[in-house]
């Protein structure tokens, strides 16, 4: 009996490894978003990761974070968003780089808990007629064996939650550009001839 058990348990396994090591050692995901705020405006809430707890991909909604530790300058490189979510999780966001020239911010995004999996984000923010392009792009190496099993579904995954977060973002970004506009409108001034 125990000789068939350790066969049966050799046999899964070795299933497992053959399965895994076919399966990508990496995931790429992206997606595009129009938002009514311009370039600049974009730019500046999104390199601020305090503003992220309301969108972000990996909360649900800011109820379900039970803790916020945020390090460093808003808006700067090294800038740091540790969060605890009973929901989706342990881990941190550091801004790797920013360029406000070419719009463009690189994120390192760290899951600790309940897996460990490192990604690597960037968001290029692009200037449109009455609004602006926000593209997010997402890649990171997944372990073998059990990584790889796991990125199997984490692709369409992650692309749901995106979906999800990115409405809640172009939500707050088109909030953002009415404030503007409206305080813009109430401090114009007409000069009659």
């Amino acid at each position: 009996m125990l000789k068939k058990f350790i066969t049966i348990f050799l046999l899964f396994s070795a299933t497992i490894m053959a399965v895994s090591y076919l399966l990508p050692d990496k995931f790429v995901f992206s997606k595009r978003l129009e938002t009514l705020s311009d370039a600049e405006i974009t730019y500046e809430y999104l390199s601020d990761l305090r503003n992220w707890g309301i969108w972000a991909p990996w909360v649900v909604d800011e109820s379900v974070i039970s803790e916020n530790i945020f390090e460093g300058e808003s808006g700067k490189v090294n800038h740091r968003w540790d969060w605890r979510s009973s929901i989706k999780g342990t881990g941190s966001v550091i801004i790797t780089r920013l360029d406000s020239l070419e719009n463009l911010i690189e994120l390192e995004v760290i899951y600790t808990a309940p897996v460990s999996l490192r990604s690597t984000y960037t968001i290029e923010i692009e200037e449109m007629g009455n609004g602006s392009h926000i593209n997010f792009s997402a890649s990171g190496l997944l372990s073998f064996p059990l990584g790889r099993i796991f990125g199997f579904f984490l692709q369409s995954a992650l692309e749901k939650e995106l979906d999800k977060s990115s409405e809640k973002l172009k939500l707050e970004l088109d909030k953002l550009e009415s404030r503007s506009m409206n305080e813009f409108n109430a401090g114009e001034t007409f000069v009659e001839h």
